[in-house]
């Protein structure tokens, strides 16, 4: 846990990642303490009540024992540090996921225009160079795709509404129905004899 806080937050996916760990840390310290308790508890009975040459733990589980509620508090103290300094980055990515958002919108629709007159369903091509073209925008729609998704997860760290991207949607739908259609036509010209 203190390694992911300790992640350089370089952009809006790895502040994304810090920001769960952060969430889990919160979630899990009330069922932390509620464990600690009556373990620690336990001990403090243990060694309260028991003679001094009587041991019915081993040094490691002793050593355990004694950094278990410290190694706690210093993930509390860690994560707590690492909130103060993400309040003060949390401005600029505010800033810079809507500045990429506006930017992502621009992109998908001149990716969606040079699909409608480059693609692989453009008047005139040859089959085997749709087949390419097929290829080329679903690995290129297949990287837009993997932005949105980033950028839906800062959108809703910050708790901004989803954009929504229908020529994306739409190009995704078309490369799926063109993807299948090639891929038969593939299958039928290798089965083809000569």
């Amino acid at each position: 846990m203190s390694k992911r806080l300790k992640r350089t937050v370089s952009d809006i996916d790895a502040l994304r990642h810090v920001m769960e760990t952060l969430n889990y840390i919160r979630e899990k310290e009330s069922d932390v303490e509620s464990e600690f308790g009556p373990i620690i508890s336990m001990y403090n009975l243990l060694d309260r009540y028991l003679p001094s040459n009587v041991t019915l733990t081993d040094k490691d589980e002793h050593d355990q024992r004694l950094m278990l509620r410290s190694s706690w508090l210093r993930l509390l103290e860690d994560a707590q540090t690492c909130q103060d300094n993400l309040i003060g980055m949390q401005t600029e990515y505010k800033r810079e996921l809507i500045v990429n958002i506006n930017s992502f919108k621009a992109d998908v629709k001149q990716f969606r225009d040079d699909f409608e007159k480059n693609g692989p369903a453009a008047l005139g091509i040859a089959p085997r160079e749709a087949v390419e073209r097929v290829r080329r925008f679903k690995e290129e729609c297949e990287m837009r795709t993997r932005k949105q998704e980033i950028y839906y997860a800062g959108e809703d760290l910050f708790g901004f509404p989803h954009q929504s991207y229908p020529e994306l949607d739409q190009t995704k739908k078309e490369i799926s129905h063109l993807t299948l259609l090639y891929d038969l036509y593939v299958q039928t010209f290798k089965s083809l004899p000569g």
